[in-house]
């Protein structure tokens, strides 16, 4: 049986050859300070983006091999056309963040509220698969 680390380096492998180089922006969410009913969200950069390979496929509501990919569609969720990203599991995948696909960057996502799932072996983090809906133009992650 193969230990944590030989898991992590075969997941890491097979998405590094199959998948698209993929950017993670951090954000902090802040507000105005300003004491109003409809306070306003501030997000702020957090740091230096991470880029690391990640195994997009696009979701279909027929195949619901998984049965968190079936309670998020039960609870509406997800939809059809969203996307599925798999990417190692030592990425920070806490706060508020946005995907970018492709590098250049083609397409911005933000990731669907509970749509985060981290697989383990022995404690160790093998892989994550979040579920992540495409942002449009100029939209910023959190406010879909």
């Amino acid at each position: 049986m193969a230990g944590a680390e030989q898991l992590q380096n075969d997941v890491f492998n097979y998405v590094a050859e199959r998948g698209d180089m993929v950017r993670f922006k951090y954000w902090t969410v802040g507000s105005t300070g300003v004491d109003d009913y409809d306070d306003q969200q501030v997000l702020t950069q957090d740091g230096a983006d991470a880029w690391q390979s990640g195994l997009v496929q696009t979701v279909s509501l027929k195949d619901l091999s998984s049965s968190h990919m079936a309670v998020l569609r039960q609870q509406g969720k997800i939809r059809e056309g969203d996307k599925k990203i798999y990417f190692d599991g030592t990425i920070n995948v806490s706060g508020t963040f946005q995907v970018g696909v492709g590098s250049p960057v083609r397409e911005e996502y933000s990731i669907i509220p509970g749509g985060i799932n981290t697989e383990f072996s022995n404690g160790s983090p093998i892989y994550h698969k979040c579920f992540m809906r495409i942002l449009p133009n100029g939209s910023l992650a959190g406010t879909m």
